[in-house]
């Protein structure tokens, strides 16, 4: 049967979709590859690459302990991904002055080109003041991707994570040596918070070949 025969298909939108399909952005050697929720991690083909390597590995944001659901994406160019998400509030009232249909608005919006940048604004529609707790959760594991860890061959090496309190940054090293061999890879995090606007610049450092 021809698919002209078969008659119109449902379209779907994803509107309110927690966990829709996969996007791609790319520039030049790095290539993100997202949930359109901002979600990365739950596939191993998701993440943060560049030079064929898998950087950033894991990204979940929640607010107040929840997951945000996903309502539409922003589209800008090759290189740029953007969504926007929504946390319905709990604690709305008929009465007043915070209301049932009352939610808190998050907008990303990432530009990749040797790492990535980030924007994350957090809006209260409500016409009650509102704090809330957004925690950023971030993991790199440095898989290759030309020849991924398998069961027989495992990935090599050690991760390690480091916090700077004071530049507000969290950085990532991965170190693996065979024989007189050794390769070193690095992820730099930047965390720029302002008043409405947090600003997070992730950086992949050099990877070097040593003997």
């Amino acid at each position: 049967m021809s698919p002209a025969a078969r008659g119109p298909e449902r379209v779907h939108t994803n509107l309110g979709e927690p966990d829709p399909p996969v996007d791609v952005v790319h520039e030049g050697y790095s290539v993100l590859v997202t949930r359109r929720s901002g979600a990365i991690g739950e596939d191993p083909d998701e993440g943060l690459f560049d030079f064929d390597c898998r950087l950033l590995s894991w990204w979940r944001l929640t607010i107040d302990g929840d997951l945000p659901e996903f309502v539409s994406p922003l589209w800008d160019g090759r290189s740029r991904w953007g969504g926007v998400l929504r946390l319905k509030t709990k604690d709305g009232h008929a009465d007043g002055p915070r209301l049932p249909q009352d939610a808190l608005e998050l907008t990303i919006r990432r530009r990749v080109g040797a790492g990535m940048e980030e924007r994350l604004r957090l809006t209260n529609h409500s016409q009650a003041p509102r704090t809330a707790t957004v925690r950023l959760e971030l993991g790199a594991t440095f898989e290759d991707t030309v020849e991924p860890p398998t069961h027989d061959r495992p990935q090599q090496g050690t991760t390690t994570a480091t916090w700077d309190e004071a530049n507000c940054e969290i950085r990532f090293d991965f170190a693996d040596a065979e024989g007189d061999l050794r390769v070193e890879r690095g992820l730099r995090v930047r965390l720029s918070p302002s008043p409405h606007v947090f600003l997070i610049v992730v950086r992949a450092c050099a990877s070097t070949l040593s003997r």
